[in-house]
């Protein structure tokens, strides 16, 4: 149980940094801020975990192909957002430089590696 605390305290610290590099490159997108305020003081670890694992992890071939459809096609790794928000952040990733694109991409990879972790201390 020890372990799994430690991983899922790892993934949260990572998924804010990944928040924290999101806001540096796009500050005047307040609803960056907002979303890593909400998931950094209202949503509990667990739940970030068990839905990464639901809506993410299934698509573990995509992110290590860089195929673009994940982020471009996939409206579940928006959570519930509203569908106009969920548009908007696809259309930053439509957006972004190739270097920007591939950060992106790099960063699920450890997302999945530290999940992929997770799991077998089940």
């Amino acid at each position: 149980m020890e372990r799994q605390v430690e991983i899922m305290t790892l993934f949260k610290k990572n998924l804010l940094e990944f928040f924290d590099d999101l806001i540096e490159q796009y500050p005047q997108e307040a609803d960056l801020i907002m979303f890593r305020f909400f998931l950094s003081e209202q949503v509990p670890v667990e739940t970030l975990m068990q839905r990464f694992v639901q809506f993410v992890l299934p698509h573990r071939q995509q992110i290590s192909g860089r195929d673009e459809a994940f982020f471009i096609s996939n409206d579940n790794i928006f959570g519930s957002s509203p569908k106009d928000k969920v548009i908007h952040f696809k259309n930053l990733y439509l957006g972004m430089n190739a270097e920007n694109r591939e950060m992106l991409f790099q960063w699920f990879d450890s997302f999945l590696a530290i999940v992929e972790k997770y799991q077998k201390c089940l």
